[in-house]
């Protein structure tokens, strides 16, 4: 995964991100129906900045006011919300979400990866530097599994580059300085990040 997907397509629906909410279209009729949408004075809610399919089919939804998962076959919604009492609630309400090639779900907060965990319904949180969910953002997974994660925030101290290693759960990160030419520069901001045919 490189970017955030705005329009997510499954066999049956195509699903769109919006300030207005969540909402499915139906490739065939052309048929839009709303979902996530709560009412105007609910922006944080409404504002879908990412959605996902995992591998039962349910679709998830993060936002500037939680985390959301929709099982479309019954219409069944529910919320993840952040606690202070519980230690495997996400780390923040303002997500983004994204899925590996095994198509487990992670969701990225202002300071924090989190990975959804199945067997629990809960989530396990690795902390991140500078990270801001509402910029153009990247989550690059190697073909290992492993993870870069950009932590760019303008104005905001150093830029970071971080690498997850999912085999032990440790997060590193590239130093930036802009008076070595091997590092990355400070004042760069990271949006994308690609692989060349020679890896």
């Amino acid at each position: 995964t490189s970017h955030w997907p705005e329009v997510l397509v499954t066999p049956d629906l195509h699903w769109i991100c919006t300030v207005n909410g969540l909402w499915s279209r139906d490739p065939v009729t052309s048929e839009l129906a709303p979902h996530f949408h709560a009412s105007e004075d609910a922006e944080d809610r409404n504002n879908i900045t990412s959605a996902v399919e995992d591998a039962g089919g349910d679709i998830w939804a993060g936002s500037y006011d939680g985390l959301y998962r929709l099982t479309p076959a019954t219409g069944e919604i529910h919320t993840y919300h952040h606690s202070e009492t519980d230690p495997g609630s996400i780390i923040s309400d303002s997500c983004r979400v994204f899925s590996d090639r095994q198509q487990g779900i992670w969701i990225l907060t202002p300071s924090a990866l989190n990975r959804y965990l199945s067997e629990s319904n809960s989530f396990e949180s690795y902390q991140i530097l500078h990270y801001n969910p509402f910029l153009s953002q990247t989550v690059f997974e190697e073909e290992n599994g492993d993870l870069w994660v950009n932590s760019a925030v303008p104005n905001m101290g150093p830029q970071q580059l971080g690498y997850f290693r999912q085999a032990s759960g440790e997060l590193f990160y590239l130093d930036c300085d802009n008076e070595d030419p091997a590092k990355l520069q400070e004042r760069c901001r990271f949006l994308h990040m690609f692989r060349d045919r020679s890896n």
